[in-house]
């Protein structure tokens, strides 16, 4: 298993299996605040660093796995290779491939015949005349975000040329350093206008033997700009045409990119078109563990350990509901470089209907808008009746927390 989120993930898999945790010190993802030490508790460590793939395998190969899993983008590729050596169930690199690299998916989608939005690359050293080019060529705005990348880090939106060049010459925002893609931003509907709900949603799907399970459609609130989460919830409250459409259009683009086993989380853009894929995730999304098992009591990371493990699994329809488990994502606004103190998580703790109040963040440590959603300062986990009680409540939440930054 592919590590990270560690006791996270423990908690939820621990009647399923025993881990066998793979580290590797040189992962950027890593987990390290995870020491061996602590890991050996769950489950035998074997330290990967610096191993070839096959060094990899032959290391595992003594604890006889029957699974792998991984938890990120970042470890998807060398999953799908180590399964391949060890004979596991897990998609091939060259699927894996079109679920981390936004222009393969892109491509693979528009020749599965969905609609997506005009995009460009924009590799390290473009030159000038190929940035013009772009400028010439697409229709602002336009969304410039990292070509491998997750969490809305480093992503941009940039509504004019003029605002493009701007943001492509600023040394802060790592473009240049590595490949970013372009591509013009998919207008949505007004509804996020009128209320706190923005206008995408996220489906999570389970694939196994190439048969698509879709078991929820989770809610977003509106976004800190530009991109950044502000928290979401399950369930959806939508219209069954406008239901039937998101699930249509995610299992079309599953198919398209080739999934055959797994966990997938598919964010949409609800447009006056119909829902339009925004990416396709190969894995379990950020927060959606906590979504299912809180409004549907099902286990998630359970569900993925089965499927690993090739056990078959279906799902007829989404699965029933019965109140809505909602979060609460605090950011750092844009002119932000240090949060400096933080009042009222001990007043939301005692709120009717909320779970779990989380600081992120310790005081007096640098901050950037920049690094993406999953930097948050605090983080507040609810459960309410409907949609309007939920709303109330959230509204509550963030009048009574107090955040400080400098």
């Amino acid at each position: 298993m592919a590590y990270g989120r560690t006791f996270e993930i423990q908690r939820a898999i621990a009647k399923a299996c025993v881990p066998v945790w793979l580290v590797d010190s040189a992962d950027p993802e890593a987990d390290l605040t995870s020491p061996q030490r602590l890991l050996q508790r769950f489950g035998p460590v074997v330290d990967v660093t610096n191993l070839s793939i096959s060094e990899r395998a032959d290391a595992i190969r003594p604890h006889h796995p029957d699974g792998i899993m991984a938890f990120t983008d970042g470890q998807m590729m060398n999953a799908s290779r180590l399964a391949q050596e060890l004979s596991l169930d897990f998609d091939p690199p060259e699927v894996v491939e079109r679920m981390i690299d936004k222009d393969a998916q892109r491509t693979a989608l528009r020749e599965g015949g969905l609609p997506v939005p005009a995009w460009w690359m924009l590799p390290p050293g473009i030159t000038s005349a190929g940035v013009d080019r772009i400028v010439s060529e697409a229709t602002f705005p336009v969304v410039v975000k990292p070509l491998r990348g997750s969490a809305s880090s480093f992503t941009y939106l940039a509504p004019s040329a003029g605002e493009f060049y701007s943001i492509l010459s600023d040394p802060d925002n790592g473009i240049g350093d590595a490949a970013f893609i372009v591509e013009e931003f998919i207008p949505g509907t007004s509804r996020e206008i009128d209320s706190d709900i923005a206008d995408f949603v996220s489906v999570e799907s389970v694939v196994s033997h190439g048969v698509i399970s879709h078991l929820a459609i989770c809610g977003k609130f509106t976004l800190d700009p530009p991109f950044r989460g502000t928290g979401g919830f399950l369930p959806v409250d939508l219209p069954v045409t406008e239901i039937d459409d998101i699930l249509d259009v995610t299992t079309r683009a599953l198919r398209a990119l080739g999934m055959t086993t797994g966990c997938s989380h598919t964010e949409l853009k609800l447009s006056p078109q119909g829902a339009r894929v925004v990416e396709v995730n190969g894995r379990i999304g950020g927060n959606i563990p906590t979504f299912i098992e809180g409004s549907t009591g099902v286990s998630l990371p359970h569900l993925a350990v089965d499927v690993a493990l090739g056990r078959p699994f279906t799902q007829p329809g989404l699965l029933p509901t019965d109140h809505i488990t909602f979060r609460v994502h605090g950011q750092p606004p844009m002119w932000a470089h240090e949060f400096v103190d933080i009042a009222g998580l001990d007043l939301v703790r005692e709120m009717p209907g909320v779970d779990e109040v989380t600081l992120r963040q310790s005081l007096n440590t640098p901050v950037d808008w920049r690094v993406g959603a999953d930097r948050l300062i605090f983080l507040v986990t609810a459960r309410a009746n409907d949609h309007q009680e939920m709303l109330a409540l959230r509204s509550r939440i963030l009048s009574t927390i107090r955040t400080t930054f400098k």
